[in-house]
């Protein structure tokens, strides 16, 4: 069997340690393929054709079936990239699944494109409907498409792919600050000097204990690496006082320039060196000399 394509987010790589073999219940509920489905007559692909692409009658006048699960394969197009938004009200079933969707293939122009929507319609597939949209442009999924007629299709579109882009990204950005915050908020728990927060939620001492060893682990790994950075400052100040013993030697002159300079440059670019955190310790430095 042929996996699909993996999908990735930004360049980060995650295995499905909760995939399942279980298919969801809008998978279960497609229609049984029929490997014995007669290829439609004229007269009933182009009344199916009519129906499922263009809905301009009611009345099925052909059999409504699909022949294979799989599309037959068009050359040079073996994998296909589709993104799903979904709008601010859409419900998933009970299986966290909103429908099914088919890539049916690229075309270069209308016309080939209508002409292989209707060999699937004549020869494969009388069940689904099919939207010739163009690539690479947001195209909603309505229930019924009807209402984008030729003259209003393009601004209707782009209000409705617009409303639902950024709800999405609204909620998501919510989500990501929301997310922020309890971990700031855990953050600071951990780091309060007293206890008398674990100890009122704590269900028992032993669940206290657990809170405090935590704690501890907590503090004892932020000493760690405030150490490992302090270590790290420490041998970039000694190589670069080493380097400015150097220099002073060669330019004893850039003593009484460089703190003249620097402060210009602070105000060249609107910075307030008064409240520059560096300048306390640079001015150390001359004083030291």
């Amino acid at each position: 069997m042929e996996l699909p394509p993996s999908t990735f987010k930004a360049d980060e790589e995650k295995i499905n340690v909760e995939r399942t073999q279980k298919a969801p219940q809008c998978m279960l509920d497609m229609p049984a393929p029929d490997a014995q489905r007669q290829s439609l007559t004229p007269e009933q692909t182009q009344c199916a054709k009519s129906q499922l692409i263009n809905k301009n009658f009611v009345s099925l006048d052909y059999p409504k079936n699909i022949k294979f699960r799989v599309d037959p394969r068009i050359p040079s197009q073996g994998i296909g990239l589709v993104s799903f938004i979904p709008s601010k009200n859409a419900r998933p079933d009970q299986d966290g699944c909103f429908g099914v969707l088919k890539l049916r293939g690229n075309f270069p122009t209308v016309e080939e494109a209508d002409n292989w929507s209707e060999n699937l319609i004549r020869n494969y597939d009388s069940f689904a409907e099919i939207d010739l949209v163009y690539v690479g442009k947001d195209f909603p999924l309505m229930v019924d498409n009807t209402i984008y007629t030729p003259t209003t299709r393009e601004i209707d579109v782009r209000k409705k792919v617009d409303e639902v882009t950024k709800s999405h990204l609204k909620a998501k950005q919510e989500e990501e600050r929301k997310e922020m915050k309890e971990i700031q908020e855990r953050q600071q728990k951990l780091m309060n000097p007293t206890n008398a927060e674990e100890k009122e939620q704590a269900l028992d001492d032993l669940d206290y204990y657990i809170q405090l060893k935590v704690k501890k682990a907590n503090a004892d790994m932020v000493i760690d690496e405030a150490d490992k950075k302090k270590e790290e400052a420490r041998v970039v100040s000694e190589k670069t006082s080493k380097e400015l013993e150097e220099l002073d030697a060669k330019f004893p002159e850039y003593q009484n320039e460089y703190m003249e300079r620097y402060q210009n440059a602070l105000a060249a670019v609107g910075a307030d060196a008064t409240k520059n955190p560096l300048i306390n310790y640079m001015r150390n430095q001359l004083d030291k000399k």
